[in-house]
C-alpha cells in the first residue's frame, strides 16, 4: 500500500513545489540512482563536486575499498561495486559532509551588542556597536 504524507489546507499549492515528484518519498518501489528521472537532479552537484580536489583522493580510496570488498569475501555481489551512479553518489554526499563539518567547525557564537529582555533592553559589556 503507498503512503505518502500530503499537506492539506488552504496555503497548500495544488502544484508540487518542485519541476519533479519524489520518487523516493512517496513510493513503495526500490528508488535506484539509475532510474531515469533522478540523474538530472543531481547533475549539477555531481559537476560542481567533480571539480572539487577531494573528489580524486576520495574517489581512489573508495575504489580500493570497494576492491577489497570484493576481493575479501561476503560481499562479493555487493551493488555498491558495479553500480557506478551509487559509487559517485557517495563519493558527492561524502564531500558535502565534510564541508558541512568544516563550516561547523569554523563558527563561533554570536554575541548580539543589546539583549532584549522583560526588565528592558540592555547593553552587552565589551561589544562593539559601532559597526
Amino acid at each position: 500500500m503507498k503512503r505518502c504524507f500530503r499537506p492539506t489546507g488552504p496555503w497548500v499549492r495544488s502544484e508540487p513545489a518542485s519541476p519533479w515528484p519524489s520518487g523516493w518519498a512517496c513510493s513503495t518501489a526500490i528508488a535506484t540512482l539509475r532510474d531515469p528521472s533522478h540523474p538530472q537532479r543531481l547533475a549539477e552537484s555531481y559537476h560542481q563536486a567533480r571539480a572539487n580536489p577531494l573528489w580524486q583522493p576520495l574517489e581512489r580510496v573508495l575504489d580500493e575499498q570497494l576492491a577489497s570488498t570484493r576481493l575479501g569475501g561476503s560481499a562479493a555481489d555487493s551493488s555498491s561495486g558495479r553500480d557506478p551512479a551509487l559509487r559517485d553518489y557517495i563519493l558527492l554526499i561524502t564531500i558535502l559532509v565534510a564541508f558541512l563539518e568544516a563550516t561547523a567547525h569554523q563558527l563561533r557564537q554570536i554575541q548580539p551588542p543589546v539583549v532584549i529582555g522583560f526588565s528592558g533592553i540592555n547593553r552587552i559589556e565589551g561589544s562593539d556597536t559601532t559597526s
